[in-house]
């Protein structure tokens, strides 16, 4: 997921619509990885595992940096997106086990509600949608249905 052009693109989309909306949403980002007797594997390779790691360590220790650290890596290498964000690289190496955990519940959540590609979202626990087109039809993202006052908090 971390390289994946479909899950970069929808979270510029997502990130945009919060920022320009001044929406108070909680993201939780997972990833979509494959895990056998042999570890996690990605469809990428490694250096998409290497991504995914560094995106958990910063949502985890970092959440207020991380939608930015996302909006960075969009035309910046990852270790300069984290320079700006003054967030040590050291951090990332230290946490690499407990964010490969991380990736292997990820992999066990996915399967348990069958998510097969990259991005599907889990909007409220309850809706499981395959686009970020069919998250536009959910509030707040469906900013068409509502007046703009509505949106400001």
């Amino acid at each position: 997921m971390g390289f994946c052009p479909y899950s970069k693109e929808a979270e510029a989309t997502i990130i945009d619509l919060i920022k320009q909306n001044k929406l108070d949403i909680n993201i939780n980002v997972k990833y979509l990885v494959h895990y056998s007797e042999f570890g996690i594997s990605s469809p990428r390779g490694p250096d998409e595992i290497r991504e995914d790691i560094r995106e958990i360590v910063i949502q985890e220790y970092y959440p207020d940096q991380f939608l930015d650290y996302l909006t960075l890596i969009q035309t910046k290498e990852p270790d300069e997106a984290l320079k700006e964000l003054k967030i040590p690289a050291e951090i990332i190496d230290s946490k690499k086990d407990e964010a490969l955990g991380i990736l292997k519940a990820d992999y066990e959540e996915s399967e348990g509600l069958g998510i097969r590609r990259s991005p599907t979202f889990l909007w409220e626990n309850i809706y499981l949608i395959p686009a970020i087109e069919g998250l536009k039809n959910h509030e707040p993202f469906d900013i068409k249905k509502k007046p703009a006052k509505a949106l400001k908090n």
